[in-house]
């Protein structure tokens, strides 16, 4: 939701394939925790966070081989944002039908959470897991307020957001 409230607030287009360059990040991640063996460091399991980390870098590199092969040359023709919006459209459908097809479209578990155990907490069950995603998604909120609110290009990214005419 975030990086498509900035998408959105930078260029004032709604990308419908976000959901799909998400993904992508995710089916890497899976990709990397299905390799054969486990990656450990003094015996603990790290495979699930090597995943994620080249989730990160992976789906950044496509991120940014999309904006080049993609949005760039659209945004120089001086296309629309009724037309680029379509073309989101294509991009999703296009991208979902692939994962599919790679991927498959069933439901999978990453290897160390096909069997987690609950921790019961009065009424509430939750998991180690959704423990960690909580904290996780606490921490990048945070850090990308102090980005946007604190650094040069932060501050920059806000004022195209607010005025793009005056931010030029």
């Amino acid at each position: 939701a975030l990086g498509l409230s900035m998408i959105f607030g930078t260029t004032g287009l709604t990308n419908f394939a976000h959901g799909e360059l998400i993904t992508f990040g995710a089916i890497v991640a899976f990709a990397v925790d299905g390799l054969p063996g486990e990656i450990s460091i003094g015996g603990l399991n790290i495979t699930v966070i090597v995943g994620v980390v080249a989730a990160f870098v992976v789906s950044a590199a496509f991120g940014w081989l999309n904006d080049a092969a993609l949005w760039r040359p659209l945004r120089r023709r001086g296309t629309g944002i009724i037309a680029m919006m379509i073309v989101s459209i294509g991009l999703s459908i296009f991208l979902r039908n692939i994962f599919q097809y790679v991927a498959g479209a069933q439901s999978q578990n990453y290897s160390q959470y096909s069997a987690v155990t609950p921790i019961q907490v009065g009424p509430v069950q939750i998991t180690v897991k959704e423990i960690a995603v909580f904290l996780i998604a606490v921490a990048v909120l945070l850090g990308t307020t102090a980005f946007l609110k604190y650094t040069r290009t932060g501050k920059a990214t806000r004022a195209v957001a607010d005025n793009p005419a005056l931010s030029s």
